[in-house]
């Protein structure tokens, strides 16, 4: 947690945001949006890779890394099913607009 400069409250962090935002998700069983999709895929992920709290950029690298990885242990195309992500991701945001940055409060 970090602390409100203007006030002396104790802000979550990045990372605890979003868990709380995953349990609010998982409790209210609430529509799928992009918000949703995005934390749905991070905390897991956060529970996986060692990283620092404030320092998810970094974790995102190392996952992506990490597909590579397994996309040529299994032998899958790796950069087709990119592109094929990317038209996925391309008709979500489409649909709802881009996923709102967490500190916009969305949930």
């Amino acid at each position: 947690m970090t602390a409100n400069a203007l006030n002396g409250e104790v802000a979550p962090t990045v990372s605890e945001r979003v868990r709380q935002i995953f349990h609010a998700y998982t409790e209210t069983a609430a529509d799928l949006t992009n918000e949703l999709r995005a934390v749905r895929v991070l905390v897991p992920l956060m529970e996986v890779y060692d990283h620092d709290e404030d320092d998810l950029e970094c974790m995102l690298r190392d996952v992506m890394a990490d597909l590579r990885h397994a996309c040529d242990l299994l032998g899958l195309p790796l950069h087709s099913m990119d592109r094929i992500a990317q038209g996925t991701y391309e008709a979500e945001v489409h649909e709802e607009g881009p996923a709102a940055h967490i500190s916009e409060g969305w949930l």
